[in-house]
């Protein structure tokens, strides 16, 4: 149901209002006399759209609209009034109506019309909320997808994610809870966002009771997300609703992640909003909580190999200090005989430790010598390759190493020396049934006193699914980049330097589809080189406002770019770390050049309008009081002799009034249709077929495709451009020609003929009203036309040698879309 605040001081408009509008059964309707009301009205309840007459006592409607955009309400706002002046629309869209309405007419169309726009305006502010939560969630997976890769403890991680999706996502609050299974419940880690003491107030339960049919409970029961899109009605959230609702939690989704590992748990996030959460949202949550959990297991492996490596190192000591140990003790056997049946034992023990400690590694320990033979292998390493002990021992084992590996290993084992001993390697081998694993092994390298390698120590374990996991976070990192270079609208992301300073980092394909700049030309360079003046003061004093304020900073910018001139809806959000400095700037712009473009056009066309009425209205009346003044003479002097002077009179005066009634018409066609591209040589040559040009040749030497952003009118350009010369060319005149050349600003489209000229007074006024020696309307509306998209014309030629019109067309204003 949409919820429409119509403000109005005629009361009975209200009523009547609101019965139509509320008809459809969609839109429920609250009305107040007064913008000091309606004011009131918006402390106490939220409107999806405000619906505003202009003229009112206390404070008109567009004193209000400034009033709500001061104090940052953006709700869609509609001026429904009978005032229908230029100057108040202008005014209305500049302080930021989406629409304007004029009163009048039959009502039911009337009311029609506002439904209409009431429909459009929550669509648009809708969609445009969708696009701002759907960006601020690609950036939480591409911060998540950093924090996977930097943070190596699971308190750091959780309390990262709970972060980055209320700073960057926009969540009212968001906590991670982990399993207990003693006591059947999730019990909170960490959390971020407005608390208030809520965590404290809850008891979550994993059974199917009260207090585990929220979202949480039956999304960690069920191994699948959960959200309730309004708690205030939702019976499954009846134990927790009260506290929920004086928080601002009104909608509220929970996603499970790790289930079946000691981690297992569920992220439960809450929004502000009602039906926040669709189908693309969960989308985009369920793969959050499918990374969290690669990320979890792979910090799990992370510090299990640390471990290992920290247990291997140990031990290699102690087998260090027990080799150490048995050649002292044979040196001892050497000089005291006596003391061998000690030594013996002592060396039977050290022995049975040194295989005791050797036999009961998970890694897989070797001792080889340079030429490969294997002098002891561990239970371990047997079990790995599939071998026996005597298969290996005492011969030259070598795992099968692929052939794009084996340089890499030859060099490793190369670089060893006296003052290196110890490496270590990661490669792949081709294991006896013929599948491919990864291994990480640690060698050393034994010397004699020479200098010579007598023997190598290796430790090994198994890294295959370490590596698998790598390739999946890689993936994942890719689709992120695919689906930031898919996005219509511009993203880019800049890093915060000391001094102000803002160096992009990131931007995407429609970046530089939009400015013309290429990537490698924007990354690594400061905002100031990019963006130009006078933008960039605005830009710089937004981005200060969004970081000191903390908060998404919206507004409009006009810049000339490489491709021309931008104007776009920018959006920067701040990034803050976790002491609270921003770090990055995550910006995006929503091309709106062509809606200006319309803009421009619908205000040249409304101006046009106001002057048809007062010059046509004028021209027609004096007209019409000469016609009676010679009807009037014709009456009296009937047998006159000059009555057929007379006669001829009124028929003249007549025929100018029809010509000022046919450019009243064609006048008030300019404007009404938008601009739109139009091909000028097909336009030309069509203008040519109904001109009837006879033996006079017209040339159309305009390069196919050539395309111009103008009124529909423009026909009209070329067929009085050809009608001109046609009527006032002269007997010398053989040919019309038209052809185009580009200069520094644009395109001139020209149009000459070699006939007789027009005089040097006659240029004065060539384009004014009523200039001429017929009616004087073809070449003012032709200006009129052209000037709707910014376009000129000029008369360039030399009398007696031919008439040259030249048009002028800005750059951004023509294309051509066939050039080879």
């Amino acid at each position: 149901m949409i919820s429409v605040l119509y403000v109005d001081d005629e009361e009975v408009l209200l009523e009547i209002a609101k019965i139509f509008i509320e008809r459809s059964g969609e839109i429920s309707v609250d009305t107040a006399t007064s913008a000091p009301l309606a004011l009131q009205k918006l402390k106490q309840a939220d409107f999806d759209v405000i619906v505003s007459d202009y003229q009112m006592p206390e404070m008109d409607g567009i004193e209000f609209l400034r009033h709500l955009r001061a104090e940052k309400n953006y709700t869609p706002f509609i001026i429904f009034t009978g005032r229908g002046r230029e100057e108040i629309v202008i005014q209305a869209f500049n302080e930021g109506a989406d629409f304007y309405i004029q009163k009048g007419g039959e009502p039911k169309s009337q009311f029609a019309e506002l439904t209409h726009k009431i429909q459009m305006a929550v669509q648009h502010r809708r969609a445009t909320e969708k696009i701002q939560v759907l960006n601020r969630l690609y950036s939480v997976l591409s911060a998540t997808n950093k924090a996977i890769v930097h943070l190596r403890t699971k308190s750091e991680f959780f309390s990262e994610i709970c972060r980055i999706l209320v700073e960057t996502g926009g969540f009212r609050m968001v906590w991670i809870g982990l399993s207990d299974p003693e006591h059947l419940t999730i019990r909170p880690v960490t959390s971020a966002g407005y608390i208030d003491g809520y965590l404290d107030t809850i008891s979550i339960s994993t059974e199917d009771i009260p207090r585990g049919r929220g979202p949480t409970g039956a999304a960690y029961r069920e191994g699948k997300f959960y959200y309730s899109n309004d708690v205030s009605r939702d019976p499954n959230m009846e134990v927790w609703r009260e506290s929920a609702l004086i928080r601002g939690y009104l909608a509220n989704a929970a996603f499970p992640f790790a289930l079946g590992t000691k981690n297992a748990g569920v992220i439960s996030l809450y929004a502000s909003v009602t039906g926040f959460f669709d189908a693309q949202i969960i989308d985009l949550l369920e793969e959050l909580a499918i990374d969290m959990s690669f990320a979890l297991k792979t910090i799990d492996e992370e510090n299990d190999r640390k471990r290992a490596e920290m247990e291997i190192a140990r031990r290699n000591e102690e087998l260090h200090a027990a080799y150490e140990h048995l050649t002292v003790t044979e040196e001892e056997l050497r000089q005291n005989y006596d003391e061998l049946a000690k030594s013996q034992k002592l060396l039977s023990e050290s022995e049975k430790q040194y295989r005791n400690v050797v036999e009961d590694q998970t890694e897989f320990i070797s001792r080889f010598l340079p030429d490969g033979t294997h002098v002891f292998v561990n239970d371990a390493y047997c079990r790995y390759f599939g071998l026996k002990r005597n298969e290996i021992v005492g011969s030259r084992f070598r795992p099968k190493i692929p052939s794009e590996d084996q340089d890499r290993v030859k060099r490793f084992f190369a670089s060893l020396t006296p003052d290196h001993p110890v490496a270590s390697i990661e490669h792949r081998s081709i294991m006896p049934d013929g599948s491919m694993w990864w291994q990480w092994w640690s060698d050393r390298a034994i010397f004699d006193s020479s200098g010579t390698i007598v023997e190598y120590q290796s430790v090994g374990m198994d890294i295959t699914e370490k590596k698998a996991t790598e390739a999946v976070l890689l993936e994942s990192e890719q689709r992120m980049n695919s689906i930031y270079n898919t996005v219509g609208d511009v993203i880019f992301q800049l890093a915060v330097e000391d001094g102000e300073h803002y160096r992009f980092t990131s931007v995407n394909s429609a970046f530089s589809r939009t400015t013309g700049l290429a990537a490698d030309q924007v990354i690594g360079r400061n905002v100031n080189d990019i963006i130009p003046e006078p933008s960039l003061s605005m830009v710089l004093e937004k981005y200060r406002n969004a970081i000191e304020e903390k908060v998404i900073v919206h507004w409009e910018e006009t810049s000339n770019y490489p491709s021309g001139q931008v104007t776009g809806d920018v959006s920067i959000a701040p990034i803050f770390d976790e002491v609270g400095t921003c770090t990055h700037l995550i910006g995006s712009v929503h091309d709106i050049t062509e809606r200006k473009r319309m803009e421009e056009a619908l205000h040249q066309a409304n101006r046009k309008l106001n002057l048809l009425s007062s010059i046509t209205r004028h021209d027609i009346n004096n007209q019409l009081t000469m016609l009676l003044g010679y009807l009037a003479m014709l009456e009296k002097k009937r047998a006159d002799p000059a009555f057929n002077e007379y006669f001829q009179k009124a028929k003249t005066t007549v025929e100018r009034i029809s010509a000022n009634i046919g450019f009243t018409r064609e006048y008030q066609s300019i404007g009404i249709t938008a601009p739109v591209w139009q091909d000028c040589r097909t336009l030309i040559d069509t203008a040519a077929k109904k001109v009837s040009p006879g033996k006079i040749n017209v040339i159309n030497d305009l390069p196919a495709g050539t395309e111009i952003f103008s009124d529909p009118l423009i026909e009209k350009v070329f067929y009085n451009l050809i009608d001109n010369a046609l009527h006032y060319g002269g007997e010398k005149m053989t040919k019309i020609r038209f052809f185009s050349y580009e200069t520094d600003t644009g395109l001139n489209l020209v149009c000459e003929d070699d006939g007789s000229g027009i005089d040097k007074e006659d240029k004065k006024h060539l384009f004014e009203r009523g200039a001429g020696k017929n009616t004087g309307l073809g070449l003012f509306l032709s200006h009129e036309i052209l000037s709707i998209t910014g376009i000129t014309i000029w008369e360039m030629g030399v009398p007696g040698e031919g008439a040259r019109f030249e048009i002028i067309v800005p750059k951004g204003v023509y294309r051509v879309t066939n050039a080879q």
